[in-house]
């Protein structure tokens, strides 16, 4: 599993970021989730694949 990101991994770095830390580096460890959101969100879009669910989304609802 290479360099794949997992949802468990995520959370489970998050959780071990902000449970074991100090509460004055909780800041940065905010400012490090909030570039990584910001840098997700925009290679998601960037990608297509904001495209593509979409596009799921919409055969979905005409098949219903």
């Amino acid at each position: 599993m290479g360099g794949k990101i997992s949802s468990e991994n995520i959370s489970a770095a998050f959780s071990h970021s902000f449970f074991d830390t100090d509460v004055e580096l909780l800041h940065s460890d905010v400012t490090t989730l909030t570039l990584f959101l910001n840098f997700f969100t925009y290679n998601f879009i960037d990608s297509g694949w904001f495209c593509f669910v979409l596009h799921l989304q919409k055969i979905q609802f005409s098949t219903h």
